[in-house]
């Protein structure tokens, strides 16, 4: 089911409270934009209610943590970013998800199954 960027990013916008026009789409969810931990896993619900989808199967830990360590992640993703932003570290796979991946996750996640009782 496709996903409507702009619908995507007025939901996160709505529900995390930073405004609409500062969520790009190349946003990155835990080192700009703040959704780490509980906050994530959160978002991860909601958004998998709203488009029906099954996020069972995907393990949003590496992303998310937990939320006691979420603003450690957040200072040291940051730091690894600019250090590679100014080619002082070569660039390393940093997982941080993007807004354009939740689109992808969320256009490509099968449907939940629903339960038919007679």
């Amino acid at each position: 089911m496709p996903v409507d960027i702009n619908d995507l990013r007025y939901i996160i916008s709505e529900e995390t409270g930073i405004p609409f026009d500062k969520i790009r789409s190349d946003s990155k969810l835990v080192s700009e934009l703040g959704i780490g931990g509980d906050d994530g896993y959160e978002l991860m619900e909601l958004l998998s209610n709203k488009y029906n989808v099954d996020l069972s199967n995907i393990d949003f830990y590496p992303y998310f943590g937990d939320e006691s360590i979420s603003l450690v992640y957040m200072l040291i993703s940051s730091i690894l970013a600019w250090l590679a932003f100014f080619n002082l570290i070569p660039p390393g796979e940093y997982p941080d998800l993007t807004v354009n991946d939740l689109q992808r996750i969320l256009s490509t996640a099968p449907l939940k199954k629903s339960f038919h009782i007679p």
